[in-house]
């Protein structure tokens, strides 16, 4: 399968314990590249089959999928979860 750029958004309620969701994102399948943990935010690759996964980890808010690894970024898509 192809590795997508994504990005993941962690919610609010979860900044406290940003770097566990860090540390389960890469448990996931996640290679991050960038990391904004103030924010909750992470860059990087993942598998297109990890990305459900990606999005199934609690405190995630949400996934964008920004375009092909090596790519210029395209046009976005996002999943969310569930939770909010």
């Amino acid at each position: 399968m192809a590795r997508k750029q994504v990005n993941v958004q962690v919610t609010g309620a979860y900044l406290n314990r940003v770097q566990e969701i860090r540390d389960r994102i890469r448990e996931a399948g996640m290679e991050v590249e960038d990391e904004f943990p103030a924010l909750g935010h992470f860059r990087g690759v993942a598998e297109e089959n990890d990305i459900a996964r990606l999005k199934s980890i609690t405190g995630v808010e949400s996934v964008k999928v920004t375009g092909d690894e090596g790519s210029q970024p395209g046009e976005e898509y996002t999943i969310s979860t569930s939770e909010t």
